[in-house]
């Protein structure tokens, strides 16, 4: 049994990462109960305590599914939000095999607001000046920075979960990974676990390369969370040594 590292608040979802068990049968959930790439999602709901009700704001949200970080915390946290991508396609060709109901956003998101536009022109303004979560995720990763300052310049989070593809060199990530390090932690914000790492190797032994940081803000999130997932040393992390014991 895996044990998450802080008691939630939402018992029937502690109890289901927990055993590996599904909350609803008829979600092809992994053994971990999470839709995203490294579970961002879940540890969202850890490190606020598994409260519902919460918002979110994603910049870079691709489908509204799979490989999804706020599909999990709207569909069994009714969190609400705003999602921005600007490439994303319902009828893209490896969409097809999906059902409307999962790649089309207002289906599949009745809680949402989604909007196909650029992330660096949309007006901010329009929206409310505090969210329990912000992901950043775009491409490319000085994309990402350029992001991160704009709406944190007049916006406060919760948590953050920040995409720098530190991985790849070539696109001079590392500099955007300690700008971005800066820029937050000047803004209050605690790196909570940095060089979350992506599986490019499975076997015989499983590898990782690093491409995010998971970040909170102590005026928002307890101590007792924070020293709970603190992993402070600077080596690739498998997103499961954050969360659980």
């Amino acid at each position: 049994m895996r044990k998450c590292k802080h008691n939630l608040q939402n018992v029937e979802f502690q109890s289901a990462v927990e055993n590996c068990t599904k909350m609803d049968s008829t979600v092809p959930f992994d053994s971990y109960l999470t839709y995203s790439q490294t579970g961002q999602d879940l540890f969202v709901v850890s490190a606020t305590s598994g409260k519902k009700g919460l918002t979110f704001l994603e910049l870079g949200c691709n489908q509204p599914k799979y490989g999804n970080n706020t599909y999990v915390l709207e569909k069994f946290f009714n969190f609400s939000g705003v999602s921005i991508d600007i490439s994303y396609d319902e009828h893209q060709q490896f969409n097809e095999h999906l059902d409307i109901t999962e790649r089309s956003w207002p289906l599949c998101r009745p809680n949402s607001i989604w909007h196909k536009t650029d992330a660096l022109t949309f007006d901010y303004s329009t929206l409310a000046n505090y969210y329990d979560y912000l992901q950043v995720d775009l491409d490319p990763a000085d994309i990402s920075l350029e992001a991160l300052k704009l709406v944190c310049s007049t916006k406060e989070f919760a948590v953050i979960t920040f995409e720098h593809d530190a991985w790849d060199v070539k696109a001079n990530a590392l500099q955007i990974r300690e700008q971005s390090r800066k820029f937050l932690t000047d803004k209050g914000y605690e790196l909570i676990a940095g060089n979350i790492g992506f599986t490019y190797s499975k076997a015989p032994v499983a590898k990782y390369k690093s491409y995010e940081d998971w970040w909170v803000n102590p005026k928002f999130v307890d101590e007792s969370v924070i020293k709970a997932y603190r992993l402070d040393n600077d080596d690739i992390k498998y997103w499961g040594q954050v969360l659980f014991n």
